[in-house]
């Protein structure tokens, strides 16, 4: 049985997994498409996890990289990981190969788990990676008893139904070790490994279970990618206290509506695209048993007052924060009332503001927003397979900006790598996109800074119309000369069917300002356009 010898390990998610199998036994832990698992029988699952991974020659302190979409037994691997004290990189699936390659050689796991699908990727990354010694690659089933992907035959799978269900006889490591490794979808530059440790993961839970209370039995829809802190926040979450989660692929609208309207789900994280695209296909778009629903902070405000439309007897709350760090919490009464609140870090996290950055039409003055607590990340892993001292003193620089309240609250004020130098003055891309998302005949926008031979950065911003609508380059226009000052009104305007999105359903900036620069994005010119014209 695992142990916790010397104070260690007590903060493992493994560990948490096995006192809610003996708190929680009978209650059903996992859903997903239809198959149910109680904690008792995810526990067992796990454990043979755990020493079909050790079969495979992993051992403590290694490290074991993912690429699949979610399922049970990805789900698995990460818990049964934790037992063994292993460090686990689940990886985006939107990685090309020589990101993953990137990520390969930087991280250089002891073993590669990966679903079919992903299968050729992976073998050319590990081609292009050249590491010796190569890891071994094994195969992850979309579901434990039969995977039906293409390429089945090509691969070994791991094999825990061959494994005892017993625990795996390991000293638990040291709650600060690495747990996982989160790597940056690479769309802006470089992937970048964000490095969290049991500790973290598990305060992830912790800190929203003190925000935002879920019960035992509670019922929580959970579509995100397992690879990001999301595992972190709603799963683990809802394993420690006995609830249960109805666990995704990935999303596909219709189905999220189906559940949300009959599975009983109480809870739910969508991003803002994700409640979009369920209002666009969903016949009838009103979820009234849904209690609890969180959503990014990137919403405009005629998107918040569709979701408060769409969930009428709901508590909304948008989520702040990053991975490197804390996970806050707006308080419910700002979603339609005061667009700018983020509120307070949660649980034991907190935010400050370090030193003016500039001047801005809000209360205070704009300052770095960092944050502190025992979610920040121990680092970031670097190329000798260090950890970087980008934490100082305990405190993260997010990289936003932003302001307090009198009343304590933490207030976004736009993304430090999205202002915009123009004609010597400072403009911050929320602002404009707030505005713009305004317009009637406006779903998305996105604003950018592009080069300008006379202001040095043009601001630009690209619209998505909504389903039918046509936009009209002199009512957009005006509607920015009534909305927002001259320095801070774009340049030029581009339209297009789809904004470029992450894995999480937020904007990729960096892939927005290529396909501008590109030319792959046409400007909205002097006649009106419609969204088939991109």
């Amino acid at each position: 049985m695992s142990t916790t010898a010397g104070g260690r390990g007590y903060l493992n998610y493994g560990r948490a997994l096995r006192l809610s199998a003996m708190k929680f036994s009978g209650h059903i832990a996992l859903e997903f498409h239809g198959a149910r698992y109680t904690f008792a029988e995810l526990n067992q699952q796990v454990n043979a996890m755990a020493h079909a991974l050790a079969c495979n020659g992993v051992k403590t302190g290694d490290r074991v990289l993912v690429m699949s979409a979610n399922s049970p037994d990805y789900l698995r691997l990460l818990f049964a990981a934790a037992k063994l004290g292993v460090a686990c990189i689940p990886t985006s699936t939107a990685l090309t190969y020589s990101d993953l390659s990137y990520v390969l050689q930087a991280a250089r796991p002891a073993l590669v788990v990966t679903s079919t699908t992903y299968l050729r990727t992976v073998r050319l990354a590990l081609d292009d990676a050249a590491i010796d010694p190569a890891p071994a690659v094994v195969g992850l089933r979309a579901d434990s008893a039969a995977d039906s992907a293409q390429g089945a035959a090509e691969i070994t799978f791991l094999d825990p139904g061959s494994c005892p269900a017993t625990e795996p006889e390991v000293a638990l490591p040291d709650d600060d070790d690495p747990a996982i490794l989160l790597f940056t979808s690479g769309s802006t530059g470089t992937p970048k490994a964000v490095v969290k440790s049991f500790a973290n993961l598990t305060w992830h839970a912790i800190n929203r279970q003190l925000a935002e209370p879920r019960h035992e039995q509670a019922r929580e829809l959970f579509v995100l990618p397992i690879t990001g802190v999301g595992f972190g926040n709603f799963i683990l979450t809802d394993i420690i206290v006995g609830a249960t989660c109805v666990l995704e692929s990935t999303f596909d609208p219709v189905r999220a509506a189906d559940l949300l309207r009959s599975a009983a789900i109480e809870y739910a994280f969508l991003a803002p695209t994700m409640m979009m695209a369920i209002r666009a296909t969903a016949a009838d778009s009103s979820f009234p048993s849904v209690r609890v629903i969180e959503t990014a902070y990137e919403i405009s405000p005629r998107q918040r007052t569709w979701v408060a439309e769409m969930f009428p007897n709901a508590r909304i709350l948008y989520s702040y924060g990053c991975t490197e760090g804390s996970m806050g919490r707006a308080p419910a009464d700002a979603f339609l009332s005061d667009p700018s609140c983020v509120g307070f870090a949660s649980g034991l996290d907190e935010y400050r503001i370090a030193g003016p950055a500039a001047e801005h039409d809000g209360p205070q003055r704009l300052g770095s927003v960092e944050v502190a607590g025992p979610t920040v990340m121990q680092g970031y892993l670097t190329a000798s397979g260090d950890l970087s001292d980008d934490v100082h003193d305990g405190w993260f620089d997010t990289g936003d900006l932003g302001w307090i309240d009198p009343r304590h609250r933490l207030h976004f004020g736009g993304r430090q790598k999205d202002m915009i130098k123009t004609g010597g003055m400072t403009v911050f891309a929320w602002d404009v996109e707030n505005a713009l998302s305004g317009h009637p005949d406006v779903s998305d926008v996105g604003v950018i800074g592009i080069p300008d031979d006379y202001w040095g950065e043009a601001v630009a911003a690209v619209l998505r119309p909504r389903d039918g609508a046509c936009l009209d380059l002199t009512a957009i226009r005006q509607h920015a000369e009534a909305t927002l000052a001259g320095f801070r009104r774009p340049k030029a305007y581009f339209v297009t069917k789809q904004l470029p999105l992450n894995a999480t359903g937020k904007l990729a900036k960096g892939e927005l300002r290529k396909l501008v620069l590109a030319g792959s994005i046409p400007r909205l010119g002097p006649a009106t356009q419609t969204a088939g014209t991109a």
